[in-house]
């Protein structure tokens, strides 16, 4: 793979930008090893700190693995089916690495979130149960149009990780979060999608209503599952 040097204004995102379109004009392919950061300064023309401030993004974001001495390398493309993406000719490969990325994060979604369900509806005060309820009431009662505007999703889930009074917990689920706003969740959730979850958002806020930690961490169990398989057919 052969780089160009790259404008001083926006030197990492330029890097990124870059590299997305050598992956999208098959230059890069899932599971190539980049070359090491001594040549990727020559060939992008820039200092140790920008290739490492680049690659940081693409790591945080699942794109990109790091192997302890072993180099850097393009994820693998893993648990899609080319017959998700029916309407893409020629095939998206940046689309396909970030649906990779998205599901991964799902997993681990599944671990901590049906957890802090539970302790929410343990831990969670009064006036933060209250709040959970008027976010998922206001879900419902949202239209296709404000679903475009506003993400109800981020706010359910922020509430009730931050309602568990445990700040590593609640970290944890943010970046988490804000990893499924970089790879552009909703492009694959559509607002129709994503309004329609909202019942299972209510029946998750009357769980910790109720105090009912057991049927909380089941009711978010099958939520993340339900949006799972929507992500893996859709």
């Amino acid at each position: 793979m052969k780089f160009k040097p790259v404008e001083k204004a926006g030197l990492y995102q330029s890097i990124i930008e870059q590299i997305q379109q050598m992956i999208a004009n098959d230059e890069i392919r899932p599971g190539d090893r980049f070359p090491p950061e001594r040549e990727l300064q020559e060939q992008f023309g820039v200092g140790r700190s920008i290739i490492r401030q680049a690659f940081r993004v693409l790591e945080s974001n699942g794109l990109v693995i790091s192997r302890p001495g072993g180099g850097r390398y393009l994820r693998e493309i893993t648990n899609i089916s080319f017959g998700s993406f029916p309407n893409m000719i020629p095939i998206d490969k940046n689309a396909l690495l970030e649906k990779s990325a998205l599901l991964d994060i799902w997993e681990t979604r599944m671990i901590l979130e049906t957890r802090a369900a539970a302790i929410a509806a343990m831990k969670a005060t009064d006036e933060e149960i209250a709040q959970i309820l008027l976010l998922s009431e206001t879900a419902v009662n949202a239209t296709e149009e404000d679903y475009e505007k506003t993400d109800y999703n981020l706010q359910f889930h922020l509430t009730i990780a931050r309602s568990t009074h445990n700040f590593m917990l609640y970290n944890m689920v943010e970046y988490q979060l804000n990893i499924l706003n970089a790879l552009k969740q909703s492009y694959y959730l559509g607002a129709s999608v994503r309004k329609s979850m909202s019942a299972e958002h209510s029946e998750i806020a009357s769980a910790i209503a109720n105090r009912n930690p057991e049927h909380a961490q089941v009711c978010m169990a099958y939520h993340l599952a339900d949006v799972d398989v929507k992500l893996r057919i859709g």
